[in-house]
């Protein structure tokens, strides 16, 4: 308050020496000079101690997201208008953040006709016709559908969770908390694992991570939970807890009336055809030469981005970090079971959380190898046939299924908005 300079904590100091972090350590000076004076005459008095190339080293790490929170400058600066001098003092280019598909009334579309025509073909594979499922809805509990849409935000309140554990660095849980309901905004057009990848770079970004460093986050996040979801996968198999009381391949022989006998061979005829690929490019001159001539763009590109991964794998030696990770992905698993069995209760039926697990978890790991924006269809398609393999009737697994993606899915992306629209306003995107 009298002016002064004053040392305030080490909330947010390295144990071990990070380039990152030596710049970030600059931009907060610079940041909180020009808060003090201006934005000119804080360059001016870098540039007395800094080269060209230091300060433009600076310019992506110019975000207000990367301002330490306890600082003034996070407040009271303008960062696009600091990182903007220093860019046209130094003669650099303005810095290209990851690009995001909007939504448009084409995807919307593609997204609908998708959903109706898996949705019919299931329909006329089970021999579920449309009335049923008119009169299974009727005769829904409404205040257990606004209990299940009133729970759901809560997952994406355990998957921020587990963000903030990704990363190395803090991160603020509100802006980390708007970034996964942004993410179920952006993907209503793009594929679960591309929105998140895509929002997770431009987010990061504005924190000051490298690009290499934002993907690995991301990767990071997405790794754990699969580990968490094979956990569970395996808890579930060595405890002997209830599961499914029918195969999921007899539902399918008799929801079809194909016979999937055959599958066994074409997984093995796909293994062999793997092989002879690895055989001929062993063998085979030409495909030697080709693989090395791709090598050293490889090797070049793995050695540029090894030093940003290696510094973001480093959260997995921290116990807090790992704590954050387990607590974030096992919520979000949890919670997203709890959701589908309150589902399944409007219809009359129940099941255990260990059976919900279960089908959640399979589902959730099947539809994220689908290039299908969102897993529209698929995942409906494949609750239905797990809620079956339980012993749910047909008619009420499917409109079971239509529900619980209905509360998880197609209508978050109304208050992922506003998410995406907070984020663009803080400018954290």
């Amino acid at each position: 308050n009298d002016g002064e300079l004053a040392f305030n904590d080490l909330r947010s100091a390295y144990i071990s020496e990070v380039n990152s972090g030596r710049i970030l350590d600059k931009v907060n000076v610079l940041a909180l000079t020009a808060a003090s004076v201006s934005v000119d005459t804080a360059i001016s008095i870098a540039r007395e101690f800094l080269s060209d190339d230091q300060l433009l080293e600076m310019a992506p790490y110019l975000q207000k997201a990367a301002l330490s929170s306890s600082s003034s400058a996070s407040k009271e600066l303008n960062a696009k208008k600091l990182r903007g001098r220093v860019l046209e003092v130094t003669g650099g280019e303005e810095i290209e953040l990851a690009r995001i598909r909007r939504v448009d009334l084409k995807s919307i579309l593609t997204i609908m006709i998708v959903g109706i025509i898996t949705f019919s073909l299931y329909g006329l594979l089970s021999g579920v016709d449309l009335l049923s499922i008119i009169r299974e809805i009727r005769n829904a509990d409404s205040a257990l559908i606004l209990l299940a849409l009133l729970l759901s935000p809560i997952i994406q309140v355990f998957f921020a969770l587990s963000t903030i554990g990704a990363a190395r660095r803090p991160v603020k849980y509100a802006p980390a908390l708007m970034l996964q309901y942004a993410i179920q905004f952006i993907a209503v057009t793009m594929p679960a694992t591309a929105a998140r990848v895509a929002m997770n770079i431009r987010f990061f970004q504005k924190f000051g991570f490298p690009p290499a460093q934002a993907i690995s986050i991301g990767v990071i996040d997405s790794f754990s939970g699969f580990l968490i979801q094979i956990l569970f996968l395996l808890s579930i198999w060595i405890f002997g807890l209830t599961a499914f009381t029918v195969s999921l391949g007899s539902v399918i022989t008799e929801s079809s009336g194909l016979d999937f006998s055959g599958l066994l061979v074409i997984v093995e005829l796909a293994i062999i055809l793997i092989l002879l690929i690895f055989l001929a490019v062993l063998i085979v001159k030409r495909c030697r030469n080709l693989v090395r001539s791709i090598l050293p763009r490889i090797r070049e590109t793995i050695r540029d981005s090894f030093e940003n991964v290696r510094d973001s794998t480093r959260v997995l030696g921290s116990r807090r970090n790992v704590v954050m990770l387990i607590l974030g992905n096992a919520g979000a698993q949890i919670m997203q079971a709890i959701i589908l069995g309150v589902c399944l209760h409007i219809f009359g039926y129940s099941a255990s959380l260990s059976q919900l697990i279960l089908i959640n978890t399979l589902v959730s790991l099947f539809a994220g190898l689908m290039p299908v924006p969102g897993g529209v269809g698929v995942s409906e398609a494949g609750y239905a046939l797990c809620l079956q393999a339980i012993g749910v009737p047909p008619d009420v697994a499917l409109v079971t299924a239509t529900t619980f993606r209905l509360v998880t899915f197609y209508l978050p992306p109304l208050w992922g908005f506003f998410g995406f629209k907070w984020l663009r306003t803080h400018d954290y995107v």
